[in-house]
């Protein structure tokens, strides 16, 4: 009998909420009152904070006494900061915290305060925290199945209200994990993480995550999450890239165990998976052996091509394997005595090609280390797995695969030798980390449509006492507003408009590159604007190629609609209306004379470390 997880009215709310609204991409900008860098006070150079999707992104203006001290690296002035973490408050009392933060951009010229140079520092792992949240939620990337479920969440009176079963409650090793499956309205499924109160571990995030995709058999990852209190208000931020980062399409999706109707029985190997990983240390043999083989696993599911699949999950087999031989493993009782015998014997002289005698010498005395077949036996009777010929037969047939003598396989053969082999990767698993619920098969033919999962596999003996944990939650409402509202409209990224003067001007610059040896190039880059009627700025910008983000706005075009007449600011000289092309090319003559250009030019092209 399944053991049963009553939800808190409190969460229940969240959850039902949750499941009929979205939840933020990003958050909006802060201004810090307060930011260190590693040990360095930047207090009194920090302009901004703001996020690019995940990515925290921290501006600073710094005066060239700072910037560009002796003991500094010229365009790179906080590179001996590199990796160090960061600290801050917003104006708004939260707490700033970034892991690791490295400086990525440095700019001088015009637009910035006289005497300053303006340093972008960004981090990927950062938290904004206003109070402790009693939930995390985030987009969750990948998919999930919809054959089963869980967790019955209620809305409203037991007989009279709404409920839904497509959701799915799993427990890890510390913390307890909500998927809720939106197919059906949103674009995007929901992860939700309750810590317990408990401060959010990145590390172990991440690897749950991670573990969480090798049970569907698919990628998974999320990129922020948003901490919510009771009432459902963003209280807290963490930005970061949990799971699997880059996220490929599915091809070939196959999780290592099977659907049933209200037993995921992915949810049970999770649990015993993360808390098998959570007690062994991070220099654990086995620990990292069990991670190869998941991660393999899962990238076997995205690659297009037969044989790339099969080579990837028989090195999966091949590391799971190893967990139950260990990393040495010997044939021979004695592998002194078998290097001396090999190295001795004649049967090598005896029976070789006179070439290639020194070869087949090296073969015998390599023999005693087993092969994938032979590992992998080996780990069978380690495991008390039955030696089932099928699953043998795969992994000497992938291995000649791998070896080059088995080339041009069919689809068909060799996606039959890949569901053996995940299976039999997937029962190596289940044996280390103490999962006795049922594997997922590889007779295809058993299934009752060409849609269905495979079926549970009979070479694998499942316990009837081991089943998947059931969660119910009740509330009588939802909550009335949006929890972590989506209130940003869509936008779309600013363009030099085609077929006009502003775009003579982009092609003026964009020969700049082919006469500085590609070290540095010219940008007309648009300003965003406010409004439809306000004026249109579009910068010029010189910009290092060996250092990307260091630049330089050299003028600045203006355009006020309706009219195409451009204005130039921010030049030496004060230049008349421009209003045809003539002009233009005129004045773009005068720039690639200037002494000014040449100037920025030349500094920009110091930046460059082989010059």
């Amino acid at each position: 009998m399944a053991d049963v997880i009553t939800v808190t009215e409190a969460d229940a709310r969240l959850l039902a909420s949750l499941e009929q609204y979205d939840v933020q991409a990003t958050t909006y900008p802060r201004q810090l009152t307060q930011l260190l860098y590693g040990e360095e006070d930047l207090t009194d150079y920090v302009i901004s904070l703001s996020f690019q999707e995940s990515t925290a992104v921290v501006v600073c203006e710094v005066p060239h006494s700072y910037s560009r001290a002796p003991d500094r690296l010229p365009g790179d002035p906080l590179a001996h900061l590199a990796g160090q973490p960061l600290q801050g408050i917003t104006e708004e009392e939260e707490k700033f915290e970034a892991l690791a933060a490295h400086p990525v951009g440095f700019t001088f010229g015009a637009g910035l305060q006289e005497g300053h140079d303006r340093i972008t520092i960004t981090a990927t792992y950062w938290q904004l925290t206003r109070s402790t949240p009693r939930l995390w939620a985030g987009r969750l990337q990948g998919g999930l199945p919809s054959k089963s479920s869980n967790v019955v969440l209620r809305v409203g009176s037991p007989e009279l209200g709404s409920f839904s079963r497509t959701h799915y409650g799993l427990l890890g090793s510390r913390w307890t994990y909500f998927l809720l499956n939106r197919k059906k309205k949103y674009l995007t499924d929901i992860l939700v993480l309750d810590p317990a109160g408990a401060p959010l571990d990145y590390e172990l995030l991440n690897n749950e995550l991670q573990a969480m995709g090798f049970c569907l058999g698919r990628p998974l990852g999320c990129k922020l999450l948003i901490g919510l209190d009771e009432a459902g208000q963003p209280v807290a931020y963490a930005g970061g890239s949990y799971g699997y980062d880059y996220l490929p399409q599915v091809n070939h999706q196959f999780a290592p165990v099977p659907e049933e109707v209200f037993k995921p029985w992915f949810t049970l190997l999770f649990t015993h998976l993360t808390r098998y990983l959570a007690d062994r240390p991070s220099t654990d043999e086995q620990r990292r052996y069990l991670y190869e083989a998941m991660h393999l696993y899962v990238e076997s599911a995205t690659e297009l091509y037969g044989s790339s699949r099969e080579v990837k999950v028989l090195l999966a087999c091949q590391a799971m394997a190893r967990c139950f031989t260990g990393r040495e493993v010997e044939l021979a009782r004695s592998s002194a005595a078998w290097l001396r015998w090999a190295a001795t014997s004649p049967i090598a002289h005896n029976h070789a090609h006179p070439e290639q005698e020194a070869l087949l010498r090296r073969q015998l005395m390599e023999a005693a280390q087993p092969g994938p077949a032979a590992l992998v036996e080996l780990a069978l009777h380690a495991a008390h797995l039955a030696l089932h010929p099928e699953l043998l037969a795969a992994v000497r047939e992938s291995t000649q695969l791998l070896t080059e003598r088995l080339l041009a396989p069919t689809y068909a053969e060799t996606q039959a030798r890949c569901l053996r082999l995940r299976t039999l990767c997937a029962g190596l698993m289940a044996k280390a980390v103490g999962y006795q619920g049922p594997l997922a098969g590889w007779d295809m033919s058993a299934r009752p449509n060409r849609y269905a999962e495979p079926p549970a596999t009979a070479w694998y003996q499942a316990s009837e006492q081991d089943a998947p944990v059931q969660f119910n939650a009740q509330t009588p409402t939802r909550l009335t507003t949006a929890p972590a509202a989506e209130l940003w409209p869509a936008f779309t990224r600013p363009a030099v408009p085609a077929n006009s003067l502003i775009s003579v001007a982009a092609t003026f610059a964009s020969n700049l590159a082919s006469r500085t040896g590609e070290q540095v190039r010219a940008r007309v880059v648009p300003v965003p604007f406010f409004a439809e009627e306000e004026p249109r700025l579009y910068d010029f910008v010189l910009q290092s190629l060996a250092v990307p983000l260091a630049s330089t706005v050299l003028f600045t075009i203006q355009q006020v609609p309706p009219s195409t007449v451009l204005t130039i600011l921010n030049w030496d000289e004060e230049i008349a209306p421009i209003a045809d092309e003539k002009a233009l090319t005129s004045f773009l003559g005068q720039v690639a004379r200037s002494p000014r250009t040449r100037h920025a030019i030349e500094r920009l092209l110091l930046l460059d470390p082989g010059v």
